[in-house]
């Protein structure tokens, strides 16, 4: 009995992720959804939450990157045994079909009317500019012997972490992805730049690569096979895949200890993603989306606060009234 118990392949990785952070994931859920009905309204706005993700997506990769062309960590302070375990696990589970870098440069440029070499600049820019954006790449760099961070230390098992992002950055696409992409193509006037000589069709297909996969296009990884050969009908195949491969790499490759690593990530993605989220300056809504934006949070008010809230309005106002009617007499 001992030894199935020893046996027992573990939980979904997935799933537990998913369980511990319900609440912060319904946090973000609910920031990112009054957000984006002045983003998804504004496509100079939406812009501006993509130059930040650019950032946060390219930091992400380039750590893949480097995990994958050094055998051995450039940082003494790292464990080599958590860097090979760590290192293992993304040769298996990336792919050029996930990958979003060069499809966010694609959007950016459209979007700001202007080359990829230049979005790309934009996107250096602001990794050093924002100051939310900078800090988040930066904590991926240190993820894998990049520069420390000021009071923030994450142990020489460090490079685990970013096994967290292969699961929660990558499978939002499928999830929240889907939803933002069908607002975006139902969104018109004030939101799609005009271009000319392009159809209405044409421009969707310029502004939504961030969002879409290639299925058509090779799936191979470059370090391991896992990939090659694999199709994909559509993307609910490519998710299933995905996720199960997550899954059965993290069962194979990481300990309890690396798990548990990997979770306390997690959390902490989300919480850098309200910051990031919560950055971006409102000022590009037009007044129909920042009136939606209000109702939006109403709605997400208990009943009693909503009333409390309208009865102090009310009062503001008549004191406001009296105020001005005094002063004109």
């Amino acid at each position: 009995m001992a030894r199935d118990e020893k046996s027992k392949k573990p939980s979904s990785l997935n799933d537990v992720i998913a369980s511990r952070t319900r609440r912060l994931h319904d946090q973000n859920n609910r920031l990112a959804n009054l957000r984006l009905v002045g983003a998804l309204r504004s496509g100079r706005l939406w812009r501006e939450y993509l130059l930040r993700f650019a950032v946060v997506y390219t930091a992400i990769e380039d750590a893949f990157s480097e995990l994958l062309s050094q055998p051995s960590p450039t940082d003494d302070d790292i464990d080599q045994a958590a860097w090979t375990r760590s290192r293992n696990a993304i040769a298996r589970l990336r792919t050029p079909l996930l990958l979003r870098t060069n499809r966010i440069l694609k959007d950016l440029a459209f979007f700001y009317q202007t080359d990829v070499e230049n979005a790309r600049r934009r996107v250096r820019r602001c990794s050093t500019e924002d100051p939310v954006a900078e800090r988040y790449a930066k904590r991926l760099g240190h993820l894998v012997g990049g520069a420390g961070i000021e009071n923030v230390d994450l142990g020489g098992d460090r490079p685990i972490r970013v096994l967290a992002y292969a699961s929660v950055m990558y499978l939002a696409l499928f999830a929240g992805g889907r939803i933002i992409k069908s607002r975006m193509l139902s969104e018109r006037a004030g939101f799609w730049p005009r271009v000319d000589g392009k159809s209405r069709e044409d421009v969707l297909a310029h502004g939504t690569h961030t969002l879409s996969f290639d299925l058509a296009a090779s799936a191979g990884g470059q370090v391991d096979d896992v990939w090659k050969s694999k199709e994909f009908q559509d993307v609910t195949a490519l998710k299933t895949f995905y996720r199960a491969l997550y899954d059965d790499v993290a069962a194979e490759v990481l300990t309890d200890d690396d798990r548990e690593t990997v979770i306390d990530e997690a959390c902490e993605i989300f919480k850098l993603n309200d910051k990031l989220i919560s950055s971006v300056a409102q000022k590009d809504m037009t007044i129909a989306a920042k009136a939606e934006f209000v109702l939006e949070v109403a709605r997400t008010l208990p009943v009693p606060l909503l009333i409390l809230l309208m009865v102090i309005a009310n009062a503001v106002t008549y004191a406001l009234y009296r105020v001005i009617t005094a002063i004109t007499r």
